[in-house]
């Protein structure tokens, strides 16, 4: 190979010579920009595609938080007495009616107490979530959740505790998603 470019060069005068690798390094360029442009279409349809599943899923989530406010608000004040007594405990004494008490029973196994913890251990907040997933993805309010500072565990109807990862955090709503180990 060297000895053909030699002999070209040899042959050719070196202005022509400079020319030719000019043009071929400018080819090369051009080729390249190409090739740039794109991948750089393609990334932008990816994130373009992203941003619509991101979309959607936030309007997916405002209409579980829509249909589920009325549960949510119902149970948050069950959270505080978790500590003292079992969920049915504290349902049947927060309970006024047999229909509120019904209500409970039956939202009970789905709703979950987060408890936030600060770095020596100590409860920091409270609050509730409920799961959408039997895969241990829970529904919570951003405001529960939104301190990265503290750690997040999660207690069951059945008082089982299990930590909790932040996933999501809703930029416009207050909502979020947590998970449980399954």
């Amino acid at each position: 190979m060297i000895d053909r470019l030699f002999a070209l060069f040899v042959r050719v005068p070196l202005r022509t010579a400079l020319l030719t690798l000019l043009a071929a390094a400018l080819i090369a360029l051009g080729v390249a920009s190409y090739l740039e442009r794109r991948q750089v279409r393609t990334l932008n349809a990816s994130v373009a595609n992203v941003s619509g599943n991101l979309a959607a899923l936030e309007e997916r989530l405002g209409t579980l938080s829509s249909e589920t406010s009325d549960t949510a608000s119902s149970t948050a004040n069950l959270a505080a007495d978790l500590a003292a007594s079992s969920r049915a405990e504290t349902a049947a004494l927060k309970s006024q009616g047999s229909a509120l008490q019904t209500a409970v029973a039956v939202a009970t196994p789905g709703v979950v107490s987060i408890v936030a913890l600060d770095a020596s251990g100590q409860q920091a907040a409270a609050g509730t979530g409920f799961f959408v997933r039997a895969t241990g993805y829970i529904v919570t309010n951003r405001h529960v959740v939104e301190d990265s500072t503290l750690s997040y565990t999660v207690i069951t109807a059945s008082g089982r505790q299990e930590p909790a990862t932040v996933l999501w955090l809703s930029p416009s709503e207050d909502l979020a998603i947590v998970k449980v180990p399954d």
